[in-house]
């Protein structure tokens, strides 16, 4: 390095002349400085320079040359000897005139690593003094120079700028005993970034903090500190080295916290994630949520608060009416919301749109205790049922079952007054409405007629009136034949039918019934499935919905086979202590990510039975063809926005571990439901999982859900011997997995914290009878398989062909 630096030195003088002509006072007197100079670097960093110099007018002689080195600043650097300017001596005089010089510089303790600094001969021919430059400049390379580090203990980004301390260390230097902010210089191209205060720690440490207006930059970017030389004790200014801030990507992620629909955007809630960027406060101003792509009526009735990252957006949503399908939806947050940057603009989300139904009708009405099933007039638009003799019948509570889509008020689950007509108003999906009228008949006193029950009970009815007409025009004739005695009396299947033929759906009402029960002929499972009916069944505001032939599984046909005639299918509430009690520890154990909100536990059975008495025989039924629904009401519990958010389903796996298991679902905020899917019974019940991950997938599609939010893939879901086949790398990035290639082995490595799955392409999957395939560049895998190893739950929907996943 020194021998380099030599030639180098040796080079520069070789190529410069400088001519340096002084003017002393009498005006005639000069003295002129001749190059080449030779320049070399000594050992221990030491610089030696020569030359030789003349008098002009030969009346002097030159008396003195001495040699400087001057800093980027300009300022004279001082030796370890303390002299700023160091004499020249002279060894000899050549025979033109000229007086050769020398002078010698030990640089060993003073010069900075890296930094540029320059020659200076000086010369005095005792008239006058002149400053020399030979533009002869030289890079320090010694090791053991003065410097200054600067340093942070955290990576310095665009969104810790604001408040960021930034560690000062001095090398072989000491700072002066009062340091203030305006003693250093910031170097960077960041606007609005300055140095706000400076802590002097000791002698070599001192600390800056940083203030930053918030400018948004794009690009990362350095900084470096220079110290001024009124910092230091007797030297001049240092420079530090460099620190790089990294450019914050901002970015805003909404979700829904269920699926966006026309008919429930009113109270839908959007959930706000930001990155490398918070909100300013926690007073959030709703004006500054923009909505884009909207349909006309939705807007943003207010935003809560939760975290400097998160918040809810809650919509209102006046009901306008659109046909069309909103694929690009999206929210905008406005700068005056945000902690820095300018306007945000999140993911686009998908709102499906209804082609909304015009049917308005009440397809099943029970209270406590009636007798016998309700009689439902769908053409005169009235509902009659029977109570026992004694019942207070001013303060009934109703269970009430309506049109899909449509909304009833009074509410399902309001008390009611029955001790005359009551009307109830029906509105359907596209906003017509009906009035219906419902009816209570309080039984006789045990012995005597119930002919005239109808009109004993209302208090609108005309004594006198011979022709069995009410003031609503109603025969009540037809009303007592199907509520009398021995119609009460037909069997649950009869009832079934009965409701088939009036309302188009297979339905009955537990409500009053002890034991939950209800049972017919399996030959009837055949008929709803030959008439696409479907079968709903009701207890207490659990309702569970079979899709027509979702009951005919291998069991149900061995069943048949075996001489088995009737089902009994049980809807009843948890009634065991001890079994509530070990439920709600398993909710509440430690690892388990769901949690109890005091919804009912309600068991759900089916069993095949047949024979009489000792003969007897029967055989349980635990899965379906397909999932069937199950809805709770939930207006009794108290639910707020984050609650709603987070509800599930909830079905306990085993009777003995009762493992809990999350299953999604849609909450309805106009009649207060919650419905979810399940391919086998258990205890069922609603609670409140966190991190829930949800996706739904159709055969043939490429886009799909990923907890609301409608994601595209480049390939479709594929059905290859009835396996579901997806992207790999797709399910596995939804269900925050890791994917590693091994190229020589053509092994997929699929890891998820401690869970680990190993694929090799083209070879069976173990306990699969398909591997893993590659089709246009992406890896295909079984949904099923990927889903169960990471513990997620796949249900399948043949009609539709479309999977849903929840984890």
């Amino acid at each position: 390095m020194i021998r380099g630096l030599s030639i180098l030195f040796i080079i520069l003088w070789g190529l410069m002349f400088l001519t340096v002509c002084a003017q002393g006072e009498t005006g005639n007197a000069h003295v002129i400085l001749s190059y080449p100079l030779n320049g070399e670097i000594m050992e221990g960093n030491g610089i030696t320079v020569t030359g030789a110099a003349y008098d002009s007018d030969n009346d002097q002689g030159v008396k003195n040359v001495a040699v400087a080195i001057k800093a980027p600043d300009g300022k004279y650097l001082q030796s370890t000897g303390g002299f700023n300017i160091h004499p020249a001596y002279f060894p000899t005089t050549t025979s033109d005139g000229f007086n050769s010089w020398k002078s010698q510089i030990s640089l060993s303790s003073w010069l900075s690593q890296g930094v540029v600094y320059t020659i200076v001969v000086i010369v005095n021919d005792g008239k006058s003094t002149e400053l020399t430059d030979p533009s002869w400049t030289f890079i320090s390379s010694h090791t053991d120079s003065k410097g200054v580090n600067i340093n942070s203990d955290v990576e310095l980004c665009e969104a810790n700028l604001d408040e960021a301390v930034l560690g000062l260390e001095l090398i072989n230097m000491a700072f002066a005993d009062s340091i203030q902010p305006d003693d250093f210089v910031l170097h960077s191209n960041i606007s609005g970034l300055v140095i706000k205060n400076v802590i002097r720690e000791n002698n070599s440490k001192a600390s800056l903090v940083l203030d930053y207006e918030g400018s948004d930059f794009d690009e990362d970017t350095e900084i470096s500190v220079t110290v001024k030389s009124s910092a230091l004790k007797n030297w001049n200014s240092l420079t530090s080295n460099t620190l790089n801030i990294r450019a914050s990507k901002e970015s805003l992620t909404v979700s829904a916290g269920e699926q966006l629909i026309e008919n429930l955007l009113n109270g839908a809630v959007l959930n706000i994630q930001l990155k490398d960027v918070t909100f300013r406060d926690q007073e959030i101003n709703a004006g500054n949520f923009l909505l884009v792509n909207a349909p006309e009526g939705l807007s943003v009735a207010e935003v809560v608060y939760q975290s400097s990252t998160t918040a809810a957006v809650n919509l209102a949503f006046t009901n306008s009416d659109f046909d069309t399908d909103i694929n690009d939806f999206s929210l905008t947050i406005k700068a005056e919301a945000l902690s820095q940057g300018s306007d945000l603009n999140s993911n686009l989300l998908y709102i499906k749109a209804v082609n909304e139904r015009s049917d308005k009708l009440i397809t099943g009405f029970t209270v406590p205790g009636q007798v016998g099933q309700s009689v439902i007039d769908s053409e005169a638009y009235t509902v009659t049922f029977r109570v026992p003799y004694g019942t207070t019948v001013t303060s009934l509570i109703p269970s009430i079952l309506i049109s899909e889509g449509a909304t009833v008020s009074p509410g399902s689950g309001v008390p009611q007054d029955f001790s005359q007509p009551a009307t109830y108003l029906v509105t359907a999906e596209d906003l017509s409405t009906q009035n219906w009228v419902v009816m209570c008949i309080v039984e006789s006193p045990p012995g005597e007629n119930n002919e005239n029950d109808s009109q004993q009970n209302n208090d609108n009815h005309n004594e006198n009136n011979d022709n069995n007409e009410d003031d609503y025009g109603h025969d009540n004739t037809s009303h007592d034949e199907i509520t009398s005695e021995s119609k009460r009396k037909k069997n649950d299947e009869a009832i079934l039918r009965e409701t088939v033929r009036s309302t188009g759906k297979a339905f009955f009402s537990l409500t009053g019934r002890p034991e939950g029960k209800v049972t017919f002929l399996l030959d009837f499972i055949n008929e709803l499935e030959k008439n696409n009916v479907p079968l709903i069944i009701e207890n207490n505001g659990i309702t569970v919905e079979f899709p027509p032939g979702v009951l005919k599984t291998s069991l149900w046909e061995q069943a048949l086979q075996q001489g088995h005639s009737n089902v009994a299918i049980k809807i009843g509430e948890l009634t065991d202590n001890d079994k509530r009690g070990a439920v709600v520890r398993a909710l509440t154990a430690e690892g388990s990510n769901i949690a109890a909100i005091g919804c009912k536990m309600v068991e759900l059975s089916i069993e095949t039975f047949g024979g009489s008495g000792n003969a007897s025989y029967s055989r349980q039924v635990t899965g379906f063809n397909e999932p069937v629904s199950v809805t709770f009401d939930m207006s009794s519990i108290n639910l707020g926005i984050l609650h709603i958010v987070e509800l599930s389903g909830v079905r306990i796996d085993n009777e003995v571990t009762l493992n809990p298991v999350p299953l999604g679902g849609i909450y309805d905020r106009n009649n207060k439901t919650f419905t979810f899917y399940t391919d086998k019974f258990s205890i069922l019940t609603v609670g409140q999982a966190k991190n829930l991950v949800t996706m739904s997938l159709m055969v043939g599609n490429t886009f799909s859900k990923v907890n609301g939010i409608l994601r595209e893939t480049d390939i479709p879901m594929l059905l290859f011997n009835n396996r579901v086949m997806v992207p790999l790398r797709f399910i596995g990035e939804a269900l925050g997995a890791e994917i590693q290639w091994e190229e020589n082995t053509g092994t997929i490595i699929v890891r998820q914290g401690k869970n680990e799955v190993k694929l090799v392409l083209n070879q069976p999957i173990p306990g699969f009878d398909i591997a893993a395939t590659v089709i246009k560049g992406r890896t295909l895998v079984p949904i099923r398989y990927i889903a169960e190893s990471f513990g997620a739950q796949i249900m399948w929907f043949p009609q539709t062909k479309t999977v849903y996943l929840v984890r």
